[in-house]
């Protein structure tokens, strides 16, 4: 079985994450997918301190996972350039991501 991550940032001050994993879960097991992994963060906004992304990305560069899932690309990047980014550093260790 594949084995997915899931990443998931709340887009308002006071929201959890809990609906976006539980979204994200159930994606993940009707795609047959084996999470290994939940990453979250509080923060909101364009804080690039995100200890949940910075964990992402090591166990990422690690290979824990072949595939991440996001609710949608805005919880894991705030702007194009970051994306751009991101998913480059993602392509190196040939993950993918779904959104």
């Amino acid at each position: 079985m594949t084995k997915a991550a899931i990443y998931a940032r709340p887009s308002a001050p006071g929201e959890t994450p809990d609906a976006q994993l539980s979204k994200l879960r159930k994606a993940a097991e009707q795609s047959e997918l084996s999470v290994v992994a939940d990453y979250f963060d509080k923060a909101v906004g364009a804080d690039r301190k995100r200890p949940g992304l910075a964990q992402l990305l090591r166990d990422a560069r690690n290979r824990r996972f072949d595939v991440l899932l996001v609710d949608s690309f805005d919880r894991i990047a705030w702007s194009g350039s970051h994306l751009s980014e991101l998913m480059g550093e993602f392509g190196k260790t040939g993950m993918r991501v779904i959104s």
